[in-house]
């Protein structure tokens, strides 16, 4: 394991996520992401 991979983990274990989909979930629930339309999609 590479030194990132082993610290990305650390992360998630000690914020008690079992994957990055955890962590997507609770950046976007607690607005530290935003929804954005993709330029590809037109209204």
């Amino acid at each position: 394991m590479t030194t990132i991979s082993t610290h990305r983990a650390n992360i998630l274990e000690k914020m008690g996520f079992k994957n990055s989909s955890d962590l997507l979930h609770y950046a976007f629930k607690n607005g530290f992401l935003q929804e954005s339309p993709s330029p590809n999609i037109k209204p």
